[in-house]
């Protein structure tokens, strides 16, 4: 999908005069503070812009409805967001929410051990650690098979080597899917791997693009 921004702002954060966005894997990168996270969170219509325009693939954000927006763009936040109740519990909830059909226990269990989580599908979630819990949010992210995932630096609590495990597996199965990922990373080493484009964020203005 193509994600076109022209002379945006918001707040005193963003303030962006032209931007499009439409490879198939994307970094935004820049300092902690320059609005990278703000950027993800415009695309993924969480907040609205105070000025310009956004359109996706040539359509103004505000004519699309919500509701199918949210089947078509997938926002993952650093935070992960885990609820009450077992690890297959988390891992399907945005499933049941599409109203989809949830994959059987095998299928969470391959991507489990494919995520190298180490437990049972009736273990408690909230037991996890932070770095488990954000790679049951990739696992739950990549079984809506949506369009476009945004990733707000999604494998913050990893070591180097768990970390760059885990966008493999993420980015090899998107790719396998079809999909489109945009990720905002402190990384440099993830932007350059994973990344056919990467767009630095500076004191809220993109400063480089192509």
């Amino acid at each position: 999908m193509k994600f076109s921004f022209n002379k945006i702002k918001y707040k005193h954060i963003l303030n962006i005069e032209r931007l499009e966005i439409n490879e198939n894997a994307v970094a935004i990168v820049g300092k902690s503070g320059c609005g990278k996270s703000t950027l993800l969170r415009i695309m993924a219509n969480i907040i609205s812009l105070d000025s310009g325009d956004y359109l996706i693939d040539d359509i103004n954000i505000n004519d699309y409805n919500a509701v199918s927006f949210r089947r078509i763009v997938t926002l993952m936040n650093q935070k992960p967001i885990i609820y009450f109740g077992s690890v297959k519990d988390n891992i399907v909830i945005g499933m049941l929410y599409q109203n989809k059909t949830t994959p059987d226990d095998k299928k969470i269990t391959d991507l489990l051990n494919a995520f190298n989580i180490n437990c049972t599908l009736e273990s408690s979630a909230k037991s996890l650690s932070l770095g488990e819990q954000q790679r049951i949010c990739m696992i739950r992210s990549l079984l809506l098979q949506s369009k476009v995932y945004l990733l707000d630096e999604p494998t913050s609590s990893l070591d180097k080597e768990t970390e760059d495990a885990a966008m493999t597996t993420f980015f090899d199965t998107a790719k396998s899917i079809g999909s489109q990922v945009i990720f905002v990373t402190h990384n440099p080493i993830i932007a350059e791997k994973y990344a056919e484009r990467i767009i630095t964020v500076e004191g809220g203005m993109v400063c480089e693009y192509p």
